[in-house]
């Protein structure tokens, strides 16, 4: 299975190389990475150069805000597993992708949804505060309760059938978002109750 990282950034010049390498050290190969990043003023454009023979496609250019812009990663995405890692984030360790992958195998599932931990820096040790996701039920989003997004991994298919983040919503399209994948009670998912990312608090 091919698995479409999108990482978006904008003047992320501090955080983006850890994002960039983290997932370039994943031990699962099969691995199509797309970075967006919104023309960027801060020197980010100068490091994500650097990771050029690294990344399967760079899009560069002003954008209407980070959902106008995950919209054009999802839009360049071909996987098979689509999910994203924004720049602040990183992966918790160097085989979460190829633990991904074996859980859609094993599990037949469209949905996967892990735990994110906080931290103060990205090169601390120290988690701050975690996101879990393992108590998450379809019928808790009318509380307002979603999965935490950058440890969120979707099928194609269900990507096929919810289509772009709204952008209308300033703040709240990815919430939109999980409701839209949810809103067929037959999606099926699993709760993988372990810290899958790591982002900056």
């Amino acid at each position: 299975m091919k698995v479409s990282v999108i990482t978006v950034s904008l003047n992320a010049a501090k955080s983006i190389a850890a994002t960039l390498k983290s997932v370039h050290e994943q031990t699962y190969k099969n691995i199509e990475y797309i970075v967006v990043d919104g023309d960027s003023s801060d020197g980010s454009k100068k490091i994500i150069k650097q990771y050029e023979t690294k990344i399967s496609k760079i899009i560069i250019e002003p954008d209407n805000g980070v959902y106008d812009a995950m919209n054009k990663g999802l839009s360049a995405a071909s996987g098979d597993i689509i999910c994203f890692l924004n720049a602040n984030d990183v992966y918790v360790s160097n085989d979460i992708l190829e633990t991904v992958v074996k859980l859609f195998e094993t599990k037949k599932i469209e949905v996967l949804m892990g735990d994110v931990g906080f931290l103060r820096r990205l090169n601390s040790k120290r988690i701050c505060r975690r996101y879990r996701s393992a108590m998450f039920h379809p019928s808790k989003l009318s509380w307002g309760w979603m999965p935490a997004h950058p440890a969120f991994f979707l099928h194609k298919t269900v990507v096929g059938r919810v289509g772009c983040f709204n952008t209308k919503y300033k703040i709240a399209a990815d919430f939109d978002y999980v409701i839209r994948v949810f809103n067929e009670p037959e999606v099926k998912y699993f709760c993988f109750p372990e810290i899958m990312v790591l982002m900056l608090a």
